[in-house]
């Protein structure tokens, strides 16, 4: 692949033959530390809404045409049965939403395989290394790998969806347009932030004047027609419904400056340590997150402010170099890290809903080149005497810490592994079996203040059942205490535990 900068593909090669040892033993650690944290993800109201959608494809057999809600859009559903397909996967060998939930951790490391490759090809193998252990560590990438939610995972679509780029303006083989399609088509089956892919990818092949030849298209409209079968089949029968339902109601559309700021933020510092994002919105929330870890927040508070700061500065120095050396028109990788960075913070300014950080995981896979960039060309960083193998280091420990504070100690999320014991619990004392359905909202909240606290008392404190309602229904909310007022509360409902 032609490069941006060249890496030293020598000295790749050595550094892989002297550190084998340790390189598969960090590479076991990771993925050891990946799949123990599956028990720490949440439970949350999407969870259940996709966990059933993946119950019914397996109880029914039948391949639905869509999926999920889209929250933005009236009456529309994401196209495409590819959410439930993909949970589908782990929940015909097992129906505990734990197991089934490790499908997002999987896809991700899989995602993670395919950078290596990419960013091996790009730079250097010693950097594409460097770079897969960074994203196994990566707070970011490690809570958004074990939740049953489909915004995690776009992951691996967009790393082979960025990947068949780079080698399309290589050569333009009919096998690269058939993974373009793949991972353009699965991503817009997932979340809809696909249409940056198709965004970027159109800009970029009619830049670089990548055209498909006639064999390539057969082919592409092939694995488009085969992903899409179901939905195009629904569609024909309802006249478009629910696509025309997609690009309609979507809500108010206003400018809105702050939303610019935070995105353009959160894709500098998304490969960085800080995560502030996860203390909850306001000074005194992130306070109260950071008190409850007195000790680990002393160590962890300046290694955080330290890696967004040298995250910033990686940013910069990658600008600056491509700007000098007139690489933004030259280099498709600074051409594409430049148009989806300008273009996700721009789109994310006009939507009707708040911009949030899990909108980033469709450019993750190329938020790396600034990174990737000073690994081949380190510069002075902070202090003279601070090289890059002490940074490493660093960003190891302040990882280790925050997936620990965010994702096993998390003082406002409840686990699904003790979801799940609350429900075998409630079944043992019901003497009946029991599954979990989703709620997006229960009313009348007021009547649900009598709780069963022999319930949940010695399985998790946090947590609050209600009495029975009128379809005989255990209703599980979160009875958290406030960090500001300190009155405990409830907060939205996490999940119904239902009686068969």
């Amino acid at each position: 692949m032609e490069a941006l900068y060249y890496g030293g593909e020598t000295m790749g090669i050595t550094f892989l033959k002297q550190k084998r040892f340790y390189v598969f033993l960090g590479l076991a650690l990771m993925l050891v530390l990946r799949f123990f944290l599956s028990w720490f993800a949440t439970f949350g109201i999407d969870s259940p809404l996709i966990y059933n959608k993946t119950a019914e494809l397996f109880n029914t057999g039948i391949i639905p045409p869509f999926s999920i809600y889209i929250p933005i859009a009236k009456h529309a559903f994401i196209p495409g049965p590819g959410i439930p397909l993909i949970y589908g996967a782990m929940y015909f060998i097992t129906k505990n939403p734990i197991y089934v939930g490790m499908m997002t951790g999987i896809l991700q490391l899989l995602g993670i395989l395919v950078l290596y490759f990419m960013y091996s090809q790009l730079f250097s193998k010693r950097t594409g290394l460097i770079l897969a252990f960074l994203m196994l560590l990566s707070p970011w990438l490690s809570y958004y790998s074990v939740e049953i939610w489909n915004p995690n995972l776009i992951f691996l679509f967009a790393s082979l969806t960025f990947f068949a780029l780079f080698k399309l303006k290589e050569n333009n083989k009919p096998i690269y347009w058939c993974v373009l399609v793949f991972g353009i088509s699965m991503a817009s089956q997932v979340h809809m932030s696909a249409f940056l892919l198709i965004a970027v990818s159109f800009l970029f092949l009619l830049y670089y004047r990548v055209w498909p030849r006639l064999i390539s298209i057969l082919l592409g409209l092939l694995v488009f027609a085969v992903l899409f079968f179901p939905y195009i089949k629904y569609e024909i029968a309802t006249g478009g419904y629910n696509t025309r339902s997609i690009f309609s109601g979507t809500g108010d559309v206003v400018f809105k400056f702050e939303r610019l700021l935070r995105a353009i933020h959160f894709s500098v510092i998304f490969t960085s340590t800080e995560i502030a994002h996860f203390a909850g919105a306001g000074l005194k929330r992130a306070i109260a997150f950071y008190s409850y870890h007195p000790f680990l927040s002393v160590i962890f508070v300046p290694l955080s402010v330290l890696t967004a700061y040298l995250a910033y500065v990686m940013f910069y120095t990658f600008i600056k170099a491509s700007v000098l050396l007139k690489q933004v028109r030259t280099s498709p990788i600074a051409f594409i890290f430049f148009v989806a960075f300008i273009i996700n913070p721009i789109v994310y300014c006009f939507t009707s809903r708040p911009f949030s950080p899990h909108n980033l995981i469709v450019i993750a896979p190329i938020l790396w080149i600034p990174i990737a960039w000073f690994i081949e060309h380190p510069g002075r960083l902070l202090f003279p005497y601070i090289n890059l193998k002490q940074v490493g280091y660093i960003y190891v420990v302040a990882s280790l810490i925050a997936i620990y504070m965010i994702m096993v100690d998390h003082p406002h999320q409840v686990p699904v592994r003790d979801v799940v014991k609350i429900a075998e619990f409630i079944g043992n004392e019901q003497n009946a079996p029991v599954y979990l359905e989703g709620v997006a909202e229960v009313t009348q909240m007021d009547a649900l203040e009598s709780l069963h606290k022999n319930y949940y008392g010695r399985m998790y404190p946090l947590m609050a059942l209600s009495e029975k309602d009128a379809k005989g229904r255990f209703i599980l909310l979160d009875k958290r205490t406030h960090p500001v007022t300190g009155n405990v509360v409830l907060e939205t409902p996490t999940v119904v535990v239902i009686q068969k």
